[in-house]
């Protein structure tokens, strides 16, 4: 019988392909300045050909719209996001 016990402390879990995990990436500021920026996005709820999923989204640049079944060009990314982004694409610790 086997009475071993779980690690506690396990080391996180392994993350797909090209994706990195950066303690503090952000500030607590930024983050609180982040979240009261998207929180004023206007989400819609996501339609699929005539029926509302349980969420709501948003597309920049480009969006695919499920019920014409077309890509359509969108609004580009907000000015707020674009330094976030260039941040996040660079590599390093």
């Amino acid at each position: 019988m086997n009475l071993s016990q779980s690690d506690l402390f396990q080391a996180a879990p392994a993350l797909p392909e090209g994706f990195q995990y950066r303690l503090d990436f952000l500030t607590a500021d930024e983050e609180h300045e982040l979240v009261e920026q998207v929180a004023a996005l206007p989400f819609k709820e996501f339609e699929f050909r005539g029926y509302r999923g349980n969420r709501r989204v948003l597309s920049f640049g480009w969006q695919y719209d499920f019920n014409l079944m077309e890509l359509r060009q969108s609004e580009d990314m907000p000015e707020f996001l674009l330094p976030l982004r260039e941040r996040g694409s660079l590599r390093g610790p």
